[in-house]
């Protein structure tokens, strides 16, 4: 059984220590280098601004996706990462189907948030001396 601490500390991790990967990762997409091309932005009348009207939320969002996906992998439970996608997803749908810049940033960021609870989980569960999921 793996101890109350590690589980906290792994959750803990995984909720702060993602945020760090995350924004390094959503950072570097928007900071490679890309051929300079002319934008043009058409907004309705009382439409907010494109970086305004952008997923907002993202970041305890993200908190809390890491938090979810980390405990149930502990638990023994890696279903828990198809519902957490599918509801990440499907609350993001209409945003990401109006805006292409906003879906490049959800899939990059909900990568690297993953990778970094997996990581950590396994990272828990190796220190405890456990497999992944015990079958009964």
């Amino acid at each position: 059984m793996m101890p109350w601490w590690l589980a906290l500390a792994a959750l803990a991790v995984s909720a702060a220590g993602g945020w760090a990967v995350t924004g390094l990762f959503l950072w570097i997409g928007e900071h490679r280098p890309r051929p300079r091309e002319k934008r043009v932005v058409l907004l309705e009348a009382g439409e907010e601004k494109p970086n305004e009207a952008i997923m907002r939320g993202g970041l305890m969002i993200g908190v809390l996706e890491r938090i979810a996906v980390t405990g149930g992998l502990l638990a023994g439970y890696p279903e828990v990462v198809a519902i957490v996608v599918a509801i990440k997803g499907l609350g993001r749908f209409s945003e990401l189907k109006k805006t292409p810049a906003a879906a490049e940033r959800f899939i990059v960021g909900t990568m690297a948030s993953l990778l970094v609870a997996f990581a950590v989980a396994m990272a828990a569960l190796l220190i405890a001396g456990q497999p992944l999921r015990v079958k009964p």
